[in-house]
């Protein structure tokens, strides 16, 4: 148990550090800025940060949540994105809890499934965007990911994993595409459709269909209220991919266990 939880720290540790760099992804990728070329800088001075102004979580912290060069106040949500994704991946840990380099690669994908999703999040919550710069590459990787994990371990783990995700991203794409096709975008953009790709492969089929109907209903459950309070109109839009990034860790997580419970529950044994 103490190794466990040693590892947990470490792991959330780890998480909080691809938080940070998440910020960096989240901030450039909209505003069509290189993340490979520049040292990050304060948004409001431009000076640029050092490496003890970016220690996850700490640097915020020692510094009262200010800038060290020009004292003006830094936005809360990047100590809490290194948070959220550093317990996310500490979450994942605990619930895999590895005890071989098989599984510990199960974690890194989990991971990586996970972070991706945290940048979709953020992203399209502020902008309204979901970026082929973050989606595409990353249904590529998972797409490698899962035939790497059929060819090195056949008969042990993932028996079919490449097929789920071929055919998860088809029904993760399809419907999403449809609604954008013909309503004209005007029900859907084609951004969730790309975003279905990707939940899609890194899912599989039918759990992708199961983290859209959780989409739907975290969307309803939240619109809901904003509409009555005057926040929305029926025709407003909302950003999806953040309910769908919600429902896709959920699935990720749970995905056979809720899918059993509601077998059981209409009586389906």
């Amino acid at each position: 148990m103490n190794f466990e939880l040693l590892t947990t720290g470490l792991v959330f540790v780890f998480g909080t550090a691809i938080g940070s760099f998440l910020n960096v992804l989240i901030w450039r990728l909209p505003r069509e800025q290189s993340v490979s070329i520049g040292r990050s800088r304060c948004t409001k001075c431009k000076h640029n940060l050092f490496a003890r102004d970016l220690i996850p979580l700490l640097s915020y912290l020692i510094s009262a949540g200010r800038c060290r060069y020009c004292n003006q106040q830094i936005a809360w949500r990047y100590p809490v994105i290194e948070l959220v994704t550093g317990s996310l991946f500490a979450v994942s840990y605990w619930l895999l809890l590895p005890q071989d380099w098989l599984m510990w690669l199960v974690l890194a994908k989990t991971c990586f499934i996970i972070a991706v999703l945290v940048a979709v999040f953020v992203i399209d919550f502020e902008h309204y965007l979901i970026l082929d710069r973050v989606v595409l590459p990353a249904t590529i990787l998972i797409f490698l990911a899962n035939f790497g994990f059929d060819w090195l371990f056949q008969n042990q783990l993932s028996n079919g994993l490449a097929v789920a995700g071929l055919l998860g991203a088809v029904a993760g794409f399809l419907p999403f595409y449809l609604l954008w096709r013909f309503s004209a975008g005007r029900w859907m953009g084609f951004g969730d459709a790309k975003l279905g790709l990707f939940l899609g492969a890194s899912l599989g089929f039918p759990l992708v269909w199961l983290s859209y109907l959780l989409a739907f209903f975290i969307g309803t459950i939240t619109a809901i209220p904003l509409i009555i309070f005057g926040k929305k109109q029926l025709s407003s839009h909302l950003p999806f991919g953040t309910f769908l990034a919600v429902s896709a860790v959920v699935v990720l997580w749970f995905g056979p266990e809720l899918i059993s419970w509601y077998f059981h529950l209409i009586g389906v044994r």
